[in-house]
């Protein structure tokens, strides 16, 4: 089985996390259109970014690579920040989604899994492109973007195909697919708790 395909404590806590948001989830217009810009804007740092990056092929320093290190991540982190935001109210279930499930899943993101993937990627982009890799790892802000780009930015073009190729399109139906979820189960179903 391949280890993408394989059930980690990482995931776990994720699927967990999911499943405690779709169940405490209570609906409340400002803060469901809240999180859903948040999780758009997310998504359009994701969409942004993997239209420049070319996995293993090249160190990409284009797009939004040339002001953050990680803006998948960053992507990832406001999406979920989204999710929360939406599934929050002025409830105790709802307050319990934003005081508790929102510090957990970032607890989560950056105790365990930020940590761990920063230094496997760049551990790999420092061995497969050497000394410009270990300049732009240091650099680069991990997560806040910063406003001067990197000094070795290339002059890549954003390309349609690239997200494709990085499946971001599977990441943006995912989300539409959450929300939706998230919707029907706070406007539609009967309250799980």
């Amino acid at each position: 089985m391949p280890a993408s395909k394989k059930l980690t404590s990482r995931k776990t806590i994720s699927y967990l996390v999911i499943v405690a948001l779709f169940v405490l989830a209570d609906f409340h217009p400002a803060f469901f259109l809240a999180g859903a810009a948040t999780a758009v804007l997310g998504e359009m740092v994701r969409l942004w970014a993997t239209g420049h990056l070319e996995k293993n092929r090249k160190l990409t320093c284009s797009g939004p690579y040339a002001h953050v290190k990680n803006p998948l991540y960053l992507g990832t982190l406001l999406i979920m920040v989204g999710f929360c935001l939406a599934g929050s109210s002025t409830s105790a279930k709802g307050l319990g989604v934003l005081l508790v499930l929102l510090p957990l899943g970032l607890a989560v993101y950056y105790g365990y899994y930020f940590p761990y993937k920063k230094e496997v990627e760049g551990d790999r982009l420092v061995r497969r492109f050497g000394e410009q890799a270990e300049r732009y790892l240091d650099e680069v802000p991990n997560l806040l973007p910063r406003l001067k780009p990197f000094s070795g930015t290339t002059r890549e073009r954003w390309r349609f195909a690239l997200v494709f190729e990085n499946n971001e399109h599977l990441t943006l139906l995912a989300v539409v697919i959450g929300f939706a979820l998230l919707w029907a189960r706070t406007r539609v179903l009967p309250p799980l708790l």
